[in-house]
């Protein structure tokens, strides 16, 4: 028996080229576009993932409607945007469907119409601090301690007897003294417009009253 003794770099090269070597696919690159994509789907998962106030029905009342602050207090725009971002929906009209009255401070002590009436249909009145807590805590919160009402109720108060008291003043409406006017009546005769073109006989109203027979 014959035995073969191949050398040791020529057996390397006999592996070497049964394996042929693989190439490295290059990653794509990622643009700036396929970012800002990546991005804003993962802003709306976010925002689909945190809904406490979903499904819930909201009406907002501030004095201030503009864009910025005043007081410190949020304006109309922004506490309708922060209801929307929460999942609830947002009514300009206080109706049956509307859950919580959502209300600034400045706006319940003021009694503003919105105020007056969700006071007068039983909605409850509720802080508009209730919404930052919820978006904090990122759950529906109880509304226990943010309501408003009593608030409401004085305020409402408050301003029907500024309104009397406006209406009872000197300035306010004047009214006649019980022996004012006639004390008897007056025979006019008939006013009817028939008598100024001399169509009385033919007048339904006065064709059949002695006026129409002179």
């Amino acid at each position: 028996m014959v035995t073969v003794v191949i050398p040791k770099g020529q057996k390397d090269a006999k592996t070497s080229a049964k394996q042929p070597t693989q190439r490295k696919r290059k990653s794509p690159k990622v643009t700036k576009k396929d970012k800002k994509k990546q991005g804003s789907q993962q802003q709306k998962s976010s925002r689909k993932q945190v809904l406490p106030l979903k499904g819930v029905v909201l009406s907002i009342s501030t004095l201030n409607d503009s864009k910025g602050n005043t007081g410190g207090e949020v304006n109309y725009s922004s506490a309708a945007q922060l209801c929307r971002d929460l999942g609830a929906e947002v009514l300009g009209q206080v109706g049956k469907r509307v859950k919580y009255m959502i209300c600034t401070k400045s706006a319940v002590e003021q009694a503003t119409q919105r105020v007056r009436k969700a006071h007068k249909k039983g909605i409850l009145i509720v802080n508009i601090d209730w919404l930052e807590k919820c978006k904090q805590e990122k759950k529906l919160l109880s509304v226990e301690n943010y309501l408003m009402d009593e608030e409401a109720k004085v305020a409402i108060e408050s301003r029907q007897k500024k309104q009397d008291k406006t209406a009872n003043d000197d300035g306010g409406i004047e009214v006649p003294p019980d022996d004012a006017g006639w004390t008897e009546a007056i025979a006019l005769g008939c006013c009817c417009v028939c008598h100024e073109n001399r169509t009385a006989n033919e007048c339904q109203w006065c064709k059949d009253l002695p006026c129409a027979k002179q």
